[in-house]
């Protein structure tokens, strides 16, 4: 993972008086080796720490080893820039800094650090008789532009997957992007029990759905094949649930899917595993589906996905 700093963000973090839960967490992510993250910065460090002036703020992340890089805010504004699986975060204060979100990726200043929150807390959410579609979403919704499902049953049942396809879609993917840039779909799964998979009739319907609900292009793929864990992926989250991802019908959670969504950034880390590491292992077996040649019957798009190089 790629963090991308500039130096006024660094700066007006490290003279803030706030020494919220927020603040240490933002600083342990910037400061600290076990993070996991590539340090990318616009200045030159060696330069900065002569400065007796700033010298106090690059100690802040001396222990990172940035490389610096006094073009990025200007390539990242480009649409090559994020054509690579990378999952790259961007702590600017900058007058551009919004740009960098028309393609997908996530963005804090320090004027709106509550922003950063999703970084740091994992939600277990039930699912019960009280919730009637995929709305409660929207409050971990976060910048992205590629997601990708995993579920064996997503399409068993022919009348309820679209409802709950749509639901998903309208409060996890973003209102809008750059002009050219296309939003990566893909959904793997397939249901051994059904001697057929529909996949192109499928295929049709979701084209169709995408073109009429987003102002922007999708590049959808959808392969049949066997993925036996229930994942949703986006750029910065790993959603997992215990029944899948078609929970309802009709507006009413369907017979036996009680279940508890499961959500974690890729920041996090516990005691002995970390997130980014379990998604990595998830993610390369979808990567080894999807390079997988196979006939037409059995799959549909491009197979073009940034999470899955």
């Amino acid at each position: 993972m790629k963090l991308y700093l500039n130096f006024a963000f660094l700066e007006n973090l490290v003279m803030s008086d706030d020494q919220t839960d927020r603040h240490i967490d933002i600083k342990r992510l910037l400061s600290s080796p076990q993070s996991g993250m590539e340090l990318i910065v616009d200045f030159d460090p060696e330069e900065v720490y002569r400065n007796p002036d700033q010298r106090t703020v690059f100690r802040q992340i001396a222990q990172k080893l940035p490389t610096w890089d006094a073009n990025f805010l200007t390539n990242c504004q480009t649409k090559e820039f994020h054509e690579t699986g990378e999952a790259n975060l961007f702590f600017i204060d900058e007058d551009r800094a919004e740009i960098v979100q028309e393609y997908g990726c996530f963005c804090v200043s320090t004027n709106c650090l509550e922003k950063a929150d999703f970084l740091f807390h994992v939600e277990e959410i039930p699912i019960d008789k009280s919730l009637r579609s995929w709305t409660f979403l929207k409050d971990i919704k976060h910048s992205c532009n590629s997601i990708v499902i995993t579920d064996n049953y997503f399409f068993s049942d022919e009348k309820s997957y679209l409802e709950n396809l749509r639901s998903i879609c309208e409060n996890l993917m973003p209102t809008s992007l750059a002009d050219g840039f296309l939003f990566d779909f893909t959904i793997i799964g397939y249901d051994s029990r059904k001697h057929l998979c529909s996949v192109q009739k499928h295929y049709k319907i979701l084209c169709d759905y995408f073109e009429k609900e987003f102002s922007y292009g999708i590049n959808l793929t959808i392969i049949c094949d066997t993925y036996h864990d229930r994942y949703i992926f986006t750029n910065y989250y790993s959603i997992k649930s215990g029944q899948g991802f078609a929970l309802f019908k009709d507006q009413r959670l369907l017979p036996g899917k009680q279940t508890t969504i499961d959500f974690k950034s890729i920041t996090h880390k516990g005691r002995l595993s970390s997130a980014a590491q379990t998604r990595l292992v998830q993610l390369q077996k979808c990567i080894a589906i999807n390079r997988t040649e196979r006939m037409a019957d059995k799959f549909a798009g491009s197979r073009k996905n940034r999470l899955l190089q």
